[in-house]
């Protein structure tokens, strides 16, 4: 008989603390959520990465960055503290990756179909000797298509021969396609280099 009251007071007991325990989820339950809205995702610091686009296959692009923020329910990362950002291709002889492109960029934003987003880029196309500066917005940003190439509210193409502005630029990876609006185009008549497979050449001076 005495073990059975002592089981009942232990039963009693742990009764009234459960009770106490459900009072107390109660109260947190009802208490209004203060949990940061961007706690959503993973975040990354000192990352080198490999894209390999779907809809680009052939291509392969590097980046390392400071920081890499994703976010799983968008399929987004942006990426900040950009230290290397560059395309890489087969040789269209060896098959060997080679490079192709360079990017430069404060922060950029790869969405769910792998394209790239930025407010301003530079950019160099090894083989063609040629710089791109392309500016945009948050509502219109500077595009890298990955099915085609480039577009930006506004472009700055400089050629080894000249200087070429316009807006509402679109061009081809190799930028054999180039079109935009309002283009200007300021030659350099003193050229002293040329573009011979990647690299600046001396023009030879006239006998």
């Amino acid at each position: 008989m005495r073990g059975l009251r002592y089981d009942a007071r232990v039963l009693k007991l742990s009764l009234t603390a459960l009770a106490v325990l459900l009072a107390f989820g109660l109260v947190f339950a009802l208490l209004p959520s203060k949990a940061p809205a961007d706690t959503t995702g993973i975040r990354l610091e000192g990352v080198s990465l490999q894209l390999y686009p779907a809809r680009d296959p052939d291509a392969q692009w590097r980046f390392g960055a400071q920081n890499v923020q994703y976010d799983p329910v968008s399929n987004e990362s942006v990426l900040t503290g950009l230290s290397r950002g560059e395309r890489w291709v087969p040789n269209p002889q060896t098959g060997t990756p080679e490079l192709d492109t360079t990017l430069s960029a404060s922060t950029v934003k790869i969405d769910g179909s792998d394209n790239l987003l930025m407010n301003k880029a530079q950019m160099v196309v090894v083989r063609e000797c040629t710089s791109l500066d392309l500016s945009g917005t948050a509502q219109e940003p500077v595009k890298v298509d990955q099915a085609y190439g480039y577009t930006a509210p506004n472009a700055r193409i400089r050629f080894p021969d000249g200087t070429w502005t316009m807006r509402n630029v679109r061009a081809s990876f190799d930028l054999k396609d180039t079109n935009g609006e309002d283009q200007a185009l300021q030659a350099n008549l003193d050229q002293t280099q040329r573009c011979e497979n990647g690299r600046l050449v001396p023009v030879p001076a006239n006998p």
